[in-house]
Order: structure tokens, then C-alpha cells, then sequence
């Protein structure tokens, strides 16, 4: 039999800091990654402005760690 996931326990999502501190830890990875050539090939991956990019890691992420599930409504 599954175990019952306990709703009382903070998720990732509360213990990160919540949605602005996700926002702050995507908008570090992305400036790092224009910022530091060692990022180069991962850099050339993603579309010139990322604006995009940053929001949607921000809201994928924010469902993965058990906040809401922003990607999958968008």
C-alpha cells in the first residue's frame, strides 16, 4: 500500500524561501551562465533573449520542489 504524502511537512518550495527566491536562484543561473565562459556551449543552447527562459524554469521549478504548479497550468 502507498504511503500517504504528509501535507503537514513543509514542501522544498516553503523550505527554498518560496516563487521570489526561486525567481532569485533561476535569475543567478542565468546571469552566471552569461557571465562565465565556462557556460558558453550551454549559453548558445538557449534563444538570444531569455527572458522566456527564466520564467519558465521559474515556474517549472516551482511545481517540481511542491509549490504550485505554474508550468503545467500555463
Amino acid at each position: 500500500m502507498p504511503e500517504l504524502e504528509d501535507k503537514s511537512s513543509p514542501t522544498l518550495f516553503d523550505e527554498i524561501g518560496g516563487y521570489e527566491k526561486i525567481k532569485d536562484l533561476v535569475n543567478q543561473f542565468y546571469d552566471l551562465m552569461e557571465l562565465d565562459s565556462q557556460f558558453s556551449e550551454l549559453r548558445k543552447v538557449h534563444p538570444k533573449e531569455l527572458d522566456s527562459s527564466r520564467e519558465k524554469l521559474t515556474m517549472f521549478l516551482s511545481g517540481w520542489t511542491g509549490g504550485p504548479n505554474l508550468y503545467i497550468e500555463k
